[in-house]
């Protein structure tokens, strides 16, 4: 038979591992091509590769792979870090907020691209291709459009609005 006090001991320290190990800040420090990232908390903590969580809500699924550079927390929830998920979800002076407006939902990514909803108005900046690249000239600076909340014109803009069959 066991001693009781080691038993306890032993079951203290898995606890105080999984503790330690449940949720941790951490920082992107390679974006790997198989869709895993490579993160470290600056204390020398490196574990292997770990996926990356998304945001899945009913029919929606929103996934934005997490460059060099993002903070946010490993997940860990069985205390073990090769199985924990990054979350990426901390602001940064190098990656601020979008926003602070909770009517506001803004989507901003690489080379100034940014998706702004609020109040009833979708508003996008950067080029946009609807079909795909090469196809003819559909629509240009004045034209009017028809969307499914009513007419709207094309106010800012190049002329690079193209569809493809």
């Amino acid at each position: 038979m066991r001693d009781p006090l080691i038993e306890l001991v032993e079951r203290i320290a898995e606890l105080e591992r999984r503790q330690a190990n449940f949720m941790r800040p951490v920082t992107v420090t390679k974006n790997n091509e198989d869709g895993t990232v490579t993160v470290s908390d600056g204390k020398g903590f490196d574990p292997k590769p770990v996926r990356q969580m998304s945001v899945t809500a009913g029919d929606w699924h929103l996934d934005a792979p997490a460059a060099e550079g993002t903070q946010g927390f490993l997940l860990c929830p069985e205390g073990d870090p090769s199985q924990g998920e990054f979350l990426p979800c901390m602001a940064s002076d190098d990656k601020p907020r979008t926003s602070a407006d909770p009517q506001v939902l803004k989507l901003r990514g690489p080379e100034g691209i940014e998706l702004t909803i609020t109040g009833g108005v979708m508003t996008f900046t950067g080029k946009m291709e609807l079909g795909g690249a090469g196809g003819p000239l559909v629509a240009r600076k004045g034209d009017k459009v028809i969307c499914p909340a009513g007419e709207g014109v094309i106010v800012e803009g190049s002329s690079q609005v193209t569809c493809v069959d």
